[in-house]
Parts: structure tokens; C-alpha cells; sequence
């Protein structure tokens, strides 16, 4: 483990503010470095705002955040009791003159925890903004009794079961809850035995993208139907004015099939006219390109014309179908997140997803120092497990008070990999991880540290993943 001990600097080198970034991989010991750098901010004389009320350790799971504070209290402990631990923190903390007064503040600090466990502040994310939000129920129009639920499919289920029969006995809802399913399975041509599912399917990613990007979808979808045929009709007259005018002449063979196709299709029969306009023919923007190349002659430039007036018909469409194909989606979407709304409020649940959409609100909502007020403590060291897996709208809602640590001499130390981006599912993006810790104008500049080193694998699995992921392996990809 020297090579992890090395990334913390010793409390006699830091300077505050800062914010450490430590690009870490896959065995190098990134819970031993969360865990060590809370045990020296702990422990040292000199680092302010170093007591365990004022330092916040964030991971994304439960067993994370469970096995993070377990190698905390042990590490503590073994010092106290000048075990191996002790070796580890003595490098890190040579503001201890002597091994008996190290020895002593560790003992102090396992009574600390034993005694305020709950003040041992390593959190899940999620858990971390639940009690953000929790700080301001009215705000949010809430009631600080909501249950969490991880599964939502229960009530969502529940929900669309109320749509279908109540689209039974409305005729508007049966119109919108018919138009989606029909563009479903004809449209879409997704044929399925149970269109149920499907629509369960579409209405879960809506309701998916919605707490991933922190936005309602608009349900603001004009009608494009009746705009779409007249360019549909459009596009099919030209090309067959296309292929009579250049029946002399010899197109490229997969040019003239796409053409005819068509050129001769009928509405919705065989293959969508939406997906044979996804052909690259599209794409040429010279009719020359067309042709076969023995068959360039003066007749095709008479017809560039014509070809660039295809294309702005067909980019047209394109637009209008792109419009028109989630508009009956969103519209079965609209009546369904207003009975998951009013089913979650009457059983007073939320949805895990909702939780980074609420935190972000509230920074808008409520002023920081009031949140803090509330929280009844003010963090001024954060140290990030995992930081690739934090999404925009998480770090949305953490922002504002990392913001004010760092105003306040406070510090950020962030551990991830790059290559082990395992919520992409729930929005986590790079970007956080890579670009975010470079935007606070109290720091200068972000301190980087690689750790390469993988403790936990083999040497044939190490030589593996060296070779998969090596620049000139990816940048051929």
C-alpha cells in the first residue's frame, strides 16, 4: 500500500484551500486512501475544521459507505492500540511529535465515534440528498414522512392499469391511449402480443430520461400528421420525376433501388417511408454522385436542381417526423406521470430518481446558509469514492456547498477511474469527473495524481486490460 499512502499528503504540506484529484484504477486501494485521509484529518493538531462533524465522505452504495466506516473505526483503532495502522498515519501526520501522543488522539477519536456514531458522516449520494431535502418539506411540497422506493415498477404498473381502464370510460383518454399504441405496433412496426409491455416499456424510459437530466419532458407535441402526407406525396412525385427525366442514363445501383422503392411504395405498406429516407443517399449532396461514373454527362447537371429539391423536401419530413413520432408517446406520457404523481403523493413515496431532481430545486429555492442552518453543520472537507459515477444533477445539487467549503479554507479530495463508469444507466457523466473540479476560483488549479498499481489482480488479468485499454489500442477503435 505505499504507493496509496503516497497520494495523501502529510497534514504539515496541505494548504487550504485545495482540491486533490486521484485518478485511481481498478486494486489500487481507493477505499484505503478515502478512509486514511479521514483518519488524518481526524486525528491532526493542525487541520482546520478537521473534527468528524465537518468532514463528509461520499460512495454510491450502502456496503460501500457500511465497509468505508468499518476501515475507518479499525483504522482508528489500531492505531490507538499501535498496531499496523499505526505505521500508516504516522508518515501522514508528522505534526505528532511522538508515538504516545498519536496513540492518544487515536483513542480519543474511537470514543468520539463510538459515542456520536451517527456524526460519522459517510453517506451514500442518495442518502446524502435525501437529507438535503428533508431540511425544506414545505419548499418542496412535501411532508418529511415520504418512504423512499428503489422499485418503482409497482406503482408505475399500478398506474398504467389505471389508464387503460380509465381510457375504458373516457373517450378522450381512449384516443390517446389508442394513438400510442397503434404508432407502436404499426408505425414503429414492433409487433408484440402483449402492447402492454411496450407501452410499459416507452412510458419507463420517459420517465427514466426525466430523472436523469433533471427535466419534465414537454408535452407540448403539435399534431404533425396532417403536415407530414403532403411531403410524403411530395417526396414520392419527385423522385418518380427523377427516375423518368434520367431513365437514359445509369444510376448507381443501390441509388436506383432506394428510388424505385419510393418512388412505387404505398402509404405504411412493407417498409415505413421514414426509414427508406434513412438511406445514405441522402447524403450526396452533387447528383453526379448519382451516376455511375461512365455515365457523367450534361443531362445530369440539368438535373442537380431537381436532386437539391429532393433533399430540402426530404429534410423537411425528416423534421416533421421527428416531431410527430414521440407526439402520441408524450401524449399517453402526460396523463400517466399525473397518476404516478397523485398515486406517490397519496402513499407518500418517492422515487429514488426523484431525489437529485429535488436537490437541485431546492438550491434554487432555498439560500445555502439557511440549508446549513438546518442541517445543524457545515462540511467543509468532502472526499469522493467512485467521483466518475456522479451525474450532472447530483453534482448540481452538491455544487453550492462544496462551493462554500472551499470559500471557507475547506478541501476536496475525489478518488474514481475513468474506465469504470457503472451508472451511465442513471446519468453519470465523465465531465463531472474530469472537467467540474477546475471550475472553483478559490483554488489554484486541481493537484492530479495517478495511482496504476493494482493490488488485488493477477499479472496475466493486469497485462489483459493494460493492452485493451492502451492509447494506441482505443485511439484505433
Amino acid at each position: 500500500m505505499t504507493s496509496s499512502r503516497q497520494a495523501v499528503p502529510s497534514d504539515q504540506e496541505l494548504r487550504f484551500p485545495h482540491i486533490i484529484r486521484v485518478q485511481a484504477a481498478a486494486g489500487a486501494g481507493k477505499t484505503y486512501l478515502i478512509a486514511i485521509r479521514f483518519c488524518q484529518f481526524m486525528l491532526s493538531r493542525i487541520i482546520p475544521f478537521g473534527s468528524m462533524h465537518n468532514l463528509l465522505a461520499i460512495t454510491f452504495t450502502v456496503e460501500a459507505a457500511n465497509q468505508m466506516k468499518q476501515r475507518i473505526l479499525s483504522m482508528l483503532k489500531a492505531t490507538a492500540l499501535g498496531k499496523e495502522a499505526l505505521e500508516d498515519l504516522r508518515p501522514i501526520l508528522p505534526s505528532f511529535r511522538d508515538e504516545e501522543a498519536l496513540k492518544s488522539s487515536a483513542m480519543k477519536a474511537v470514543s468520539s465515534v463510538l459515542r456520536e456514531f451517527h456524526h460519522l458522516n459517510v453517506r451514500t449520494i442518495d442518502s446524502f440528498l435525501y437529507r438535503i431535502i428533508q431540511t425544506a418539506p414545505m419548499e418542496l411540497g412535501l411532508t418529511q414522512t415520504e418512504e423512499i422506493k428503489e422499485d418503482e415498477h409497482e406503482i408505475m404498473d399500478y398506474c398504467l392499469k389505471r389508464l387503460i381502464y380509465r381510457a375504458g370510460k373516457d373517450a378522450g383518454t381512449f384516443k390517446i391511449v389508442k394513438d400510442a399504441i397503434f404508432h407502436c405496433l404499426i408505425a414503429e412496426q414492433r409487433a408484440s402480443w402483449w402492447p402492454q409491455g411496450l407501452l410499459m416499456e416507452l412510458l419507463q424510459d420517459f420517465h427514466s430520461k426525466e430523472c436523469m437530466f433533471g427535466a419534465e419532458i414537454s408535452t407540448k407535441y403539435p399534431n404533425m400528421k396532417k403536415e407530414i402526407l403532403p411531403l410524403e406525396n411530395a417526396v414520392r412525385k419527385r423522385v418518380k420525376e427523377l427516375l423518368h427525366i434520367s431513365s437514359g442514363l445509369s444510376l448507381k445501383w443501390n441509388v436506383a433501388r432506394q428510388l424505385e422503392r419510393i418512388a412505387h411504395q404505398k402509404d405504411m405498406e412493407d417498409m415505413a417511408l421514414e426509414d427508406l429516407l434513412g438511406s445514405t443517399i441522402w447524403m450526396k449532396e452533387d447528383c453526379k454522385d448519382l451516376f455511375k461514373k461512365k455515365s457523367h454527362c450534361h443531362l445530369q447537371q440539368s438535373l442537380h436542381p431537381k436532386w437539391l429539391e429532393i433533399r430540402d423536401i426530404v429534410s423537411r419530413y425528416a423534421e416533421k417526423v421527428a416531431c410527430f413520432k414521440p407526439g402520441s408517446y408524450v401524449r399517453v406520457y402526460r396523463e400517466f406521470r399525473k397518476l404516478v404523481k397523485e398515486k406517490k403523493r397519496r402513499s407518500g413515496v418517492l422515487f429514488l430518481g426523484d431525489i437529485n431532481l429535488l436537490a437541485g430545486r431546492l438550491m434554487e429555492l432555498v439560500p445555502l446558509p439557511e440549508i446549513l442552518l438546518r442541517l445543524g453543520t457545515t462540511y467543509y472537507h468532502f472526499l469522493f469514492d467512485e467521483f466518475q459515477d456522479t451525474s450532472l444533477l447530483q453534482w448540481k445539487g452538491l455544487y453550492p456547498m462544496v462551493d462554500e467549503a472551499l470559500s471557507h479554507g475547506g478541501s476536496v479530495f475525489s478518488v474514481g477511474d475513468p474506465k469504470q463508469l457503472l451508472y451511465r444507466w442513471r446519468g453519470s457523466d465523465l465531465s463531472v469527473n474530469l472537467d467540474s473540479l477546475g471550475r472553483f476560483p478559490q483554488v489554484e488549479g486541481v493537484k492530479e495524481i495517478v495511482l496504476p498499481y493494482n493490488w488485488r489482480s493477477r499479472e496475466n488479468i493486469i497485462w489483459f486490460n493494460t493492452n485493451v485499454f492502451s492509447k494506441g489500442n482505443l485511439e484505433g477503435l
